[in-house]
């Protein structure tokens, strides 16, 4: 592909900080379970953090098509970054979008330079793909909203210094999408609790529930119009399936170079596997379905930025993004045979986090419901 000038001098920076602190790096402080600081100061020293943004409030005024490259090219290179996606490609894209004057010259700038980070909250224990039944509440008091209730899953809320929280502000009612609006709420506030949440994953990023204790956010802290979150939220999520389907692609991208690099040095028989067909066609498949996701994901990513309707694209891209980075990671490991399985290879914490995002963010069945409704038009899944 080719890529501006502008393009090529970032990904060439972001290649530089990948390659010099290495996946190596990042397991080690994924197996210590302490966030790679040093990476993320570098990256957002960069430039990295700011891509998408504006440059009035200190960014890049690129998009989320070049944000997107950098996902690919951290992944590919083996230091993906989930809090990269929740932040710079999730949380302050939304506002941007929609957040007031006052809020986004107040928080952008510095999130653009990585100095603020933020996380973001959506995941309730009885409210996961149906949004609109989360009960965390904000309640308007003399100009000021009282925020209650809990979220879980919140990755890398230890290492973030504010939260886009996802309340209600108006009893559920079904077909109603007035009910919920969004806040930027500050976690260092005492009555912000969070408690870890233990997984059976490999990241750079720890997950959280947090819970929210009466905590108190001033007006000014709100995104947009009372009542308009989950159509902002909407807008939102696009960016994070296409930034998750980026991460996929870089991911199975990386797999896939290790199967080949072992199938071309392993040899049975007086040849290397890699020449028998059975090997050679599961690969060379492989390979296409990435770059044939890779090419929709790009797509998707510049209807986006031209303020398209990206909401078919990112969801087709997601699910074949993260189909092919499975694909990629299950010949991986069948190339590898028992070596697949030992940490000097560590081909399965690669699988784990491909594995993660046929779930999450957005479960793979959920995607295919809304390629299958707002795409072909048929009638709503039941």
């Amino acid at each position: 592909m080719t890529h501006t000038e502008e393009q090529a001098a970032m990904l060439n920076t972001v290649d530089k900080i990948a390659d010099r602190f290495g996946h190596t790096y990042w397991l080690e402080h994924a197996r210590a379970g302490t966030f790679p600081k040093k990476l993320w100061a570098e990256l957002s020293q960069a430039g990295v953090m700011g891509l998408a943004l504006p440059e009035r409030y200190g960014g890049s005024g690129l998009g989320l098509f070049e944000m997107a490259l950098v996902q690919e090219r951290l992944a590919e290179r083996g230091v993906p970054l989930l809090l990269m996606v929740v932040g710079p490609g999730l949380s302050l894209m939304i506002m941007a979008r929609h957040g007031s004057q006052s809020l986004k010259e107040r928080f952008l700038p510095q999130a653009a330079q990585g100095r603020k980070i933020f996380c973001f909250g959506i995941t309730e224990p009885n409210a996961g793909s149906n949004t609109l039944k989360i009960s965390t509440t904000a309640t308007a008091r003399h100009g000021e909203w009282i925020v209650t209730g809990s979220k879980h899953f919140v990755s890398g809320a230890d290492q973030a210094d504010y939260m886009l929280v996802v309340s209600r502000t108006a009893p559920y009612q079904a077909g109603r999408h007035d009910t919920l609006t969004l806040f930027v709420v500050d976690m260092t506030d005492p009555r912000v609790r969070l408690r870890k949440q233990p997984m059976h994953l490999l990241t750079a990023e720890h997950q959280f529930e947090v819970v929210f204790d009466d905590v108190i956010v001033p007006d000014a802290d709100r995104i947009g119009e009372v009542g308009e979150g989950f159509r902002y939220l909407f807008d939102g999520l696009n960016p994070e399936r296409i930034n998750v389907a980026a991460l996929a692609i870089g991911m199975g991208r990386r797999l896939l170079d290790a199967a080949v690099g072992y199938a071309s040095q392993r040899q049975v028989f007086s040849y290397p596997i890699g020449a028998h067909q059975a090997i050679q066609h599961a690969l060379a498949e492989a390979k296409i379905h990435l770059e044939l996701a890779n090419l929709m994901n790009h797509y998707a990513a510049k209807c986006y930025d031209r303020q398209e309707d990206a909401g078919g694209w990112a969801n087709m891209a997601k699910v074949g993004a993260v189909d092919a980075a499975l694909e990629a990671a299950d010949i991986a490991i069948e190339v590898h045979g028992g070596n697949a399985f030992t940490e000097d290879y560590d081909l399965l914490s690669q699988w784990e986090l491909c594995r993660l995002f046929k779930t999450a963010p957005v479960a793979r069945e959920l995607a295919l419901n809304y390629v299958g409704e707002h795409v072909l038009g048929l009638p709503r899944s039941r």
